[in-house]
């Protein structure tokens, strides 16, 4: 994964660096049919500036597992140890950079993986807009799921996702948002949504835009695996919700328009059918699509009211990338090449926001123990 590491460079501001002595101790953990040390595999010691990334050091963990490094401070810079198992590379949350506040000694767990390792769906939201001008109604979900076993799910080949959940199967327009997984992993397939990544034990959120369709009739969500908590949230009047599973709870306004809400738990099988009328063609104007800041805000509050206390886990090789990939377009783009550094106050209140919320994924992301 050095390519993601070089790729992290870009998140950092240039300054000069506090050259300070460091150092980091732990051990490598094995966590799948049994718990030992994970001996005689490499970690790897990164550091990840803007002037310069890549590996620092690297060493053999002993027969117990156990590693030591030395580095010098530098608050301009995120400093990472990673380690791999089973083709999988582990990332450790950002090592200390002050030398008064001194590295714990540090366990990096690394997992079998397992093909049929349970996947659970723990809270799903479903917002459904009104018809727009051209009938097509937006659909935004924000989905959290976790891994409670002790292995990586993967999938038994290189052609079958790791996991998947159903959809509508008359959704269109789709979108996975970067976050936690690359879009790129997200794939929707007729009424299934499979993703192609390793999914580490402990949770993962998602977030999905898709349309539905013009015409009047069914749409049907799938619920193949259950679910804990389902939110639907519907604003168009003349729908009509089939869902034994949930019931009707006090209307919700967002952003000034009314939503009807149902809430419950689903079970294995459950399904939520909504029986859409023929759609009145009306002014784009009274009816926006529930896409950008105001909708994705919304359903990140919703999230974070309904979640568990957060749980750091590993990272994979998916979680940091599309947040990578947007700072280096944002950079690109408002370069100033007069003097070869970005100028605008805009970009670089943009630029700050995506580095806290990468360095945040990092830092909060822990093992499932």
């Amino acid at each position: 994964m050095l390519p993601l590491l070089l790729l992290l460079g870009v998140i950092l501001p240039r300054a000069a660096s506090a050259q300070a002595p460091m150092q980091i101790s732990g051990q490598v953990v094995r966590i799948g049919r049994d718990t030992a040390p994970a001996g005689g595999g490499w970690v790897v010691l990164h550091r990840v500036g803007r002037d310069q990334q890549g590996p620092l050091d690297s060493m053999r963990a002993g027969t117990d597992g156990r590693f030591a490094f030395r580095y010098a401070a530098d608050t301009t810079a995120l400093h990472i140890i990673t380690a791999a198992h089973a083709g999988i590379q582990y990332f450790s949350p950002p090592l200390s950079t002050n030398p008064a506040v001194p590295n714990p000694l540090l366990t990096l767990t690394v997992h079998d993986t397992s093909s049929s390792a349970p996947v659970e769906i723990t809270s799903r939201f479903i917002v459904v807009s009104a018809p727009e001008a051209d009938g097509f109604r937006t659909v935004v979900e924000l989905l959290t799921f976790t891994n409670r076993s002790t292995f990586t799910r993967v999938g038994p080949d290189s052609l079958t996702p790791s996991w998947s959940f159903g959809l509508p199967g008359s959704a269109d327009r789709f979108v996975a948002e970067p976050g936690e997984l690359s879009h790129e992993a997200v794939v929707l397939d007729t009424d299934s949504v499979s993703i192609f990544a390793p999914l580490a034990p402990g949770d993962r959120q998602l977030t999905l835009r898709y349309a539905l369709p013009r015409t009047e009739g069914t749409v049907v969500w799938p619920f193949r695996q259950g679910a804990a908590g389902v939110e639907l949230l519907l604003e168009e009047d003349d729908a009509t919700v089939l869902a034994p599973s949930l019931e009707q709870a006090d209307s919700t306004v967002i952003d000034g328009r009314n939503f009807r809400r149902w809430a419950g738990v689903m079970a294995v099988g459950d399904s939520i059918l909504l029986e859409l009328p023929a759609p009145l063609q009306v002014g784009s104007g009274l009816l926006r699509i529930l896409v950008g800041l105001t909708a994705l805000a919304m359903l990140w509050g919703l999230w974070r009211a309904f979640r568990s206390r957060a749980q750091m886990q590993v990272l994979t090789s998916e979680g940091p990338e599309a947040l990578i990939d947007r700072i280096a377009r944002l950079d690109q783009q408002h370069r100033d090449p007069a003097r070869g550094a970005p100028a605008d106050e805009a970009y670089q209140k943009e630029r700050a926001q995506l580095k806290a919320a990468l360095a945040r994924l990092l830092a909060e992301r822990r093992p499932h123990r």
